[in-house]
């Protein structure tokens, strides 16, 4: 999002989260901006590298895809994988 007033309104796409929210208060979560983006490509390149560098995809964190395109949910889990 750019540096309007969008960005200042959103919280993200999570349905927990803004669940979690209307639980307990905006007055009770922080928004952090961590970088200032020209574009939606260098968005999207600089929101994945955050995510994985905080491993903000984890099951404790609010957040369940990348770039609205790569979806937990659809993964498919085998424990026996080596790799």
């Amino acid at each position: 999002m750019s540096k309007g007033k969008a960005w200042d309104k959103y919280w993200g796409s999570s349905k927990e989260l803004s669940n979690d929210i209307k639980q307990h208060g905006k007055d009770k979560f922080t928004k952090e901006v961590l970088q200032y983006c020209e574009s939606s490509y260098e968005l999207s390149y600089y929101e994945i590298e955050h995510m994985i560098k905080h491993n903000w995809l984890s099951a404790e964190c609010y957040n369940q895809n990348m770039s609205g395109r790569y979806f937990k949910s659809k993964l498919t889990h085998n424990e026996n994988r080596t790799n």
